[in-house]
């Protein structure tokens, strides 16, 4: 791989680790897709108690 001067990853974080050492750079990029880099531009709702693990079954009436 280190012959290559470009190498895409498809990826959030786990290529890092491997790939970082031998990188000049690495330059994240928001694309369509399933979540955006950009956390900041995500909309949060506050969720309720109700979710696993703080309740055993919470899908249980």
């Amino acid at each position: 791989m280190s012959a290559k001067r470009l190498i895409v990853v498809k990826s959030t974080q786990h290529f890092h680790a491997e790939f970082a050492p031998i990188a000049t750079a690495v330059i994240y990029v928001a694309t369509l897709g399933a979540i955006t880099p950009d956390f900041a531009s995500i909309r949060y709702k506050a969720r309720g108690l109700n979710y696993w693990p703080r309740v055993g079954n919470p899908h249980a009436d």
